[in-house]
């Protein structure tokens, strides 16, 4: 119990603040846990001293300049300064995971990167245990996917700088906080009908249907209305994930014949994980939706969307073109 209360205490489990806190080489022990004492992510002391004592972190810790938060517990505050989990500028390297790319596509960006190779991450996502991973961050409890597909929607796009040694669980862990703080408070607000998960899945399909921030919202509603209808979402960057193939440029007929979970032409309901990960427009998106009775829309070829509230609406506002592209929904 003493040891629960120590490491998995917090300074402040509702700050999103977050300080960068130089550690110089050949730092004393005593000079670390003052900077933390200083920027105010540490408050007790005590505690400070018993946990670098009782987990041998005095002789762990790393140089380097670090991103830590009142929010984080001690163990993952010294866990990030021992273990190089998270940011590091200390032989860094910087990534850009945009809005709307899948987990394939991270992975792909991190191996440029030359931060951790695609073999790697495919060695750990076989191996590695989904229940560590909901125990550390409680938004992942809804989650009951296993290998990569658990990670799916939840690694927050933004700029990161990590360590040239990083780890797959170190980036993703460094990932996943950054989403902790950038997205969970928002979606917890919607937990309701839907679950976190289900909202985030949502939000990723929102997210690479619309063009326009504005936009987003209606596409939403749409979505909530074909679900609350029990109607097939028919929305084609699902295809393109079964496919695996996100940024493929034109879906066939015959793509649509494909048998996986998230063929949502086949399929009902939501598909079982996010397609991508959403920015912060898509998850308010699905957030703050406006009431509509919209159940069609089409994209037309400037990035604006026609929405209408019945399949002849719908056919009549695109006129009788048929194409091979099959590009509405």
């Amino acid at each position: 119990m003493l040891w629960s209360a120590i490491f998995l205490g917090v300074a402040d489990s509702f700050s999103r603040a977050e300080f960068k806190v130089a550690i110089p080489r050949h730092a004393a022990t005593q000079d670390v846990l003052t900077a933390l004492q200083v920027n105010k992510i540490v408050r007790n002391p005590w505690s400070l001293k018993l946990a670098v004592r009782l987990g041998g972190y005095d002789k762990k810790i790393h140089a380097g300049e670090y991103l830590l938060s009142p929010s984080m517990s001690l163990k993952r505050i010294f866990e990030t300064l021992s273990e190089q989990r998270g940011l590091s500028l200390t032989s860094s390297k910087q990534v850009v995971i945009p809005e709307g790319y899948s987990l394939q596509e991270i992975v792909e960006v991190m191996d440029r990167a030359g931060v951790v190779s695609q073999k790697t991450f495919a060695d750990y996502f076989a191996r590695y245990d989904p229940q560590v991973w909901r125990e550390r961050y409680s938004f992942l409890q809804d989650n009951k996917l296993t290998g990569e597909f658990f990670f799916e929607g939840y690694l927050y796009p933004d700029t990161y700088i990590f360590a040239e040694d990083t780890t797959p669980e170190a980036a993703l862990d460094f990932m996943l906080g950054r989403f902790e703080k950038k997205i969970y408070p928002r979606l917890r607000e919607a937990v309701g009908a839907y679950n976190l998960h289900e909202l985030l899945t949502l939000a990723s399909i929102v997210e690479k249907e619309a063009v326009f921030k504005a936009e987003m919202p209606l596409i939403a509603g749409v979505y909530y209305n074909r679900l609350r209808i029990r109607m097939h979402l028919g929305s084609c960057p699902t295809i393109k994930y079964a496919l695996g193939n996100p940024r493929k440029k034109e879906v066939l007929y015959r793509d649509l014949e494909i048998k996986s979970p998230y063929n949502t032409y086949k399929n009902y309901d939501l598909p079982p994980s996010p397609i991508c990960s959403p920015g912060l427009n898509a998850i308010d998106a699905v957030v703050d939706t406006p009431k509509t009775t919209y159940l069609y829309f089409f994209a037309k070829g400037d990035g604006t969307s026609v929405f209408s509230n019945t399949y002849e609406e719908h056919l009549r506002k695109q006129g009788a073109n048929p194409s091979f592209l099959y590009n509405s929904n």
